[in-house]
Order: structure tokens, then sequence, then C-alpha cells
């Protein structure tokens, strides 16, 4: 499911060769460790539709990928609510994100601002555009 996501969904604002280097960026040990150190959730429909990953000492959305079959049917929205319920739990106040550039449209109608333009760098070297954004919670 993340790497149909990321495959399908983010073509067009990223090269082919982007594309390739953050899929073969992803491993199963890294779920692993992200789901023993930060919150992990799932929007699970017979299968895995959605994912999203918080990392409440950084009040940041590290992450969230819906299935490109599932995209326009509220799984997104309803992951940024539960992380949004989580980050209240932790009393943080404002949450941060790196949004893909696909994606900063979804992330403006969830109440998310812009911030300023930013990149992530992928463990090979590769750098990918990026738009810092933030929401008051």
């Amino acid at each position: 499911m993340h790497n149909s996501s990321i495959r399908e969904l983010c073509l067009g604002p990223y090269s082919q060769d982007q594309i390739d280097d953050w899929v073969s960026a992803l491993n199963p040990h890294g779920y692993v460790k992200v789901m023993e150190t930060l919150e992990f959730i799932l929007a699970v429909e017979k299968e895995i539709v959605g994912l999203s990953i918080l990392d409440p000492g950084k009040a940041e959305l590290t992450a969230l990928y819906v299935s490109p079959r599932h995209v326009g049917q509220g799984i997104g929205t309803m992951l940024v609510a539960e992380v949004e319920a989580l980050s209240g739990e932790a009393d943080i106040h404002a949450l941060h994100l790196s949004s893909t550039l696909n994606a900063v449209g979804f992330y403006e109608r969830t109440g998310f601002v812009r911030q300023y333009d930013s990149s992530y760098t992928l463990p090979c070297g590769t750098v990918l555009p990026c738009v810092r954004m933030m929401k008051r919670l």
C-alpha cells in the first residue's frame, strides 16, 4: 500500500527516478522501528488502506499515505483526525508536517497552513522538494 501510494499518487510532482529512490528506501525493519518508537496508525478495510505516523516528541505528523484505490473516500481525513486526537492526549498544541507537493491541497483542506518550502533528503542522497506546514490544535 505504501509503495503503490508513492508510485501512483506522487508521480508528476516527482520524477520516476525520485520515486524509485523513495520506494527503495522503505524496508520492513524501518516499519518495526517506527512501530516501537512512534504512534503508528493504520486504516484497515479487509486490507491496509492507509497509514499515518505521529512523532509526539516533535509534534510532527511524519507520514500519511492512502491506497490509491481508496483516495477520496475520507480515509486521509480520518487519519488526520486520529493524529489530532493523539496529539491532544499528548498535550500538543500545534502539529507540524512536511508535505509532499501532491498533498499540499489535502492538508490545506484539513486546516494546515503553509509555512515555507523545504526538502527531504533520502538516505541515498536524492532530494524531495516538500512544503512545511502547521496546524494549531
